[in-house]
């Protein structure tokens, strides 16, 4: 990894936090409805509670950035925390995208759901 200041970092997680919420915002338009409709809301809190709690740690992760003291060592800690943070999501994220567009396809393709 390379050298960096706290602007990387902050950078870098403003650029996750982007993910994180475009992910979000698709999740809980497309396949909260669908969950609600077929399965049951305890399942679509679920997914809202996980958004809930990446926001949350992304949210600490920021705030640890902001009380940086600029030292070479807590940069690049903080650095690499964002890094796996980002790993940890983007992983989720696929899996989770597997499962919902198959998902949401078997559902749509139920006569209630075809326009």
């Amino acid at each position: 990894m390379r050298r960096g200041d706290a602007s990387d970092s902050i950078r870098y997680l403003k650029a996750l936090r982007q993910l994180v919420d475009r992910h979000q915002k698709e999740e809980e338009q497309v396949l909260v409805p669908i969950v609600e409709e077929h399965l049951d809301p305890v399942a679509s809190e679920n997914i809202c509670r996980e958004h809930r709690q990446l926001s949350k740690s992304l949210e600490q992760m920021n705030k640890k950035l902001s009380r940086i003291n600029n030292s070479e060592c807590s940069v690049l800690e903080a650095l690499e925390s964002s890094v796996r943070l980002e790993v940890m999501a983007r992983q989720q994220f696929a899996r989770e995208e597997n499962v919902t567009y198959w998902f949401a396809s078997v559902c749509m393709g139920q006569p209630r759901w075809v326009n």
